[in-house]
């Protein structure tokens, strides 16, 4: 009802209000004093004289749909810029597999609350991203998970290992089915008899009772008769 109503609105904007999710709160969080100690997937992905993705993290799962992938990227601002840069963290299938249109990590840095073109020079900073899995993306299935930065529609060019690229290949995720969402075992079999059961004997008519098939009595008044 409207009360209720009123009562979450009231809740959300006094949780929004708190300092730890104002946006300075939030980046002072992710500024790092300096580069990660460990990630699981190091990089040196070289945006020249704007940033360098140093890696990300990304636990080797499992993952099954319904969960969540616990994506962070890493950066290093390497000189401040005007450009306000667009990241898109895509997840592609193999050929033959439908992805759900909203199964993406695609962001302005720091859930938006920190653009590029405020980053400065030396700093270094933890991007989460994490990236829902849908429920209904069919498993087991194995994905690539791939990173391109636009402005506006434009790709820009990064460095890695002397390639230069637009699309940069990440990482493999295998995603595999919820064993808590299995279907139960189907039962067993039937037990299967070593010998067939015995078939009743068929009575032929005029047969006496409890007289096998063939065994046909002769009627008393057809045999009486014969003997007159």
């Amino acid at each position: 009802d409207a009360e209720a109503l009123l009562g979450e609105l009231r809740a959300w904007a006094a949780r929004a209000s708190r300092a730890e999710n104002s946006n300075d709160a939030f980046v002072a969080l992710n500024r790092l004093p300096g580069p990660p100690a460990s990630m699981t997937h190091p990089l040196d992905l070289r945006y020249e004289r704007l940033f360098t993705v140093l890696g990300f993290d990304l636990p080797p799962g499992p993952y099954h749909p319904g969960g969540r992938l616990p994506l962070t990227f890493y950066y290093r601002v390497d000189g401040e810029t005007d450009r306000d840069l667009f990241f898109v963290a895509d997840i592609l299938g193999p050929p033959g597999v439908r992805i759900p249109a909203h199964f993406h990590a695609w962001h302005y840095p720091l859930h938006s609350r920190y653009h590029t073109d405020d980053w400065r020079r030396g700093e270094y900073l933890r991007d989460p991203t994490p990236i829902v899995i849908p429920e209904d993306l069919p498993a087991p299935v194995s994905l690539r998970l791939v990173l391109t930065v636009r402005e506006g529609e434009l790709a820009v060019d990064g460095l890695e290992r002397g390639v230069r690229e637009t699309t940069f290949d990440l990482t493999t995720i295998e995603i595999t089915p919820d064993p808590a969402h299995a279907p139960p075992p189907a039962p067993p079999p039937l037990p299967v008899p070593d010998a067939p059961l015995p078939v009743p004997a068929t009575i032929e008519a005029g047969a006496a009772p409890g007289a096998a098939s063939g065994a046909v009595i002769a009627s008393p008044i057809r045999a009486l008769a014969s003997t007159t």
